[in-house]
């Protein structure tokens, strides 16, 4: 029997082995272990245009084309959600010039389920110093758009904003990649 004096004690007591219990309880209904994850590789070439504000080299215009891959590794749990993306992105512009200006990013992302994708990352290209010696110029690229699946062939659309200090440009690139390469990742 408990006394008057310790019935506080003993209802707190009792309280606490009641909740540590429900806790136990509940976490062990809720455990599932490691998520199951799976791999794949979106790879495949890439087009579009880039807009730049003014015409501060005299190699190319204000409009330049854009051709490349795009090397893309992206993971997602199996249960589905937000897949999780990097990307290596090799381009080379200008050829309506007649010149080939090369550039190489690299980005990391996300894909909702409904396609909707956005992005960021640096980004390098070769232009022509005041002396005609190539140069290399580095920028941040952020990205929105979205990627459609038609019957496993995954096409994305995207917008692509790169800012440095030399000003902004706008680019507008799309492709497309077959859906090859999936695994599952061992937990």
């Amino acid at each position: 029997m408990v006394r008057a004096s310790n019935a506080p004690r003993a209802l707190a007591c009792a309280a606490a082995l009641s909740l540590a219990w429900a806790t136990a309880s509940a976490a062990q209904e809720t455990l599932e272990g490691p998520p199951s994850l799976i791999e794949r590789d979106l790879s495949g070439p890439r087009f579009g245009f880039t807009v730049r504000p003014d015409e501060s080299t005299s190699e190319v215009g204000r409009v330049v084309s854009q051709f490349g891959w795009h090397f893309e590794h992206h993971i997602t749990a199996e249960a589905g959600g937000p897949q999780f993306v990097t990307e290596f992105v090799p381009l080379v512009a200008g050829v309506e010039y007649g010149k080939f200006l090369p550039s190489a990013s690299f980005g990391i992302g996300v894909r909702f389920p409904t396609g909707y994708e956005f992005g960021l990352g640096p980004t390098v290209s070769v232009w022509r110093g005041r002396f005609g010696e190539p140069e290399l110029k580095s920028a941040l690229f952020f990205t929105a758009g979205r990627s459609f699946d038609y019957a496993g062939v995954h096409v994305p659309v995207n917008v692509v904003w790169a800012t440095n200090s030399n000003g902004n440009r706008v680019s507008l690139i799309a492709g497309y990649a077959i859906r090859r390469a999936t695994r599952r990742v061992p937990s």
